[in-house]
């Protein structure tokens, strides 16, 4: 380990181009950026129609 703890991991902040990451984690993190905006989405809907819950 290189003492900063990523073990491997790959961390990338929002905005930033993964142009190193293979086929299957970009696809891993195009997944994931569409369940977060999914996710989102709900939580909007469900703010507007349910304000006080």
């Amino acid at each position: 380990m290189d003492g900063s703890g990523s073990a491997g991991f790959v961390h990338c902040e929002r905005g930033t181009i993964e142009s190193d990451l293979s086929p299957f984690l970009k696809e891993m993190v195009d997944e994931q950026r569409e369940l977060q905006m999914k996710v989102g989405k709900a939580l909007d809907v469900l703010r507007s129609d349910y304000p006080y819950f």
